[in-house]
């Protein structure tokens, strides 16, 4: 009884390898996490939990035109992926260029996997809305 016990308190940790992995050569991933934007997250369950969207805003120096220089624009990476397990496949996308964007609402389309995101965006006197189409997978 004893030694399983004892077992069953150290066997979870003898299976496990701890790692540490520097990611910094990967500089296309490192330009992304390193302007994400903190709390602005936006996670949402779509077709009764059949897809998972999340929505970082980052600011994008790369995507700012030369007029904007002295106030970046934003850009959103939109990750998809079903049940919110990415090991079966999973999409993502970037809607860049928006200036002072704010998300107004994520919505299921008629027909699954397509979905809308429907974003407000520009000068506090002059705001656009724009909705877009995207498909949650192939």
């Amino acid at each position: 009884m004893l030694l399983s016990l004892v077992l069953c308190y150290y066997a979870p940790t003898m299976a496990q390898e701890i790692r540490v992995l520097d990611l910094s050569d990967r500089t296309e991933m490192n330009y992304y996490f390193a302007r994400i934007e903190h709390n602005t997250t936006n996670s949402k369950w779509l077709y009764n939990g059949g897809l998972n969207i999340n929505i970082f805003l980052m600011i994008d120096d790369r995507a700012t035109p030369i007029e904007f220089l002295e106030d970046f624009v934003s850009s959103y990476i939109i990750s998809v992926t079903p049940d919110g397990d990415y090991y079966s496949w999973s999409k993502l996308f970037k809607i860049e260029g928006l200036y002072n964007p704010k998300i107004l609402e994520i919505k299921e389309k008629e027909y699954a996997p397509y979905f809308t995101i429907t974003i407000e965006y520009g000068d506090y006197n002059q705001r656009e809305e724009k909705v877009f189409t995207l498909k949650g997978e192939d």
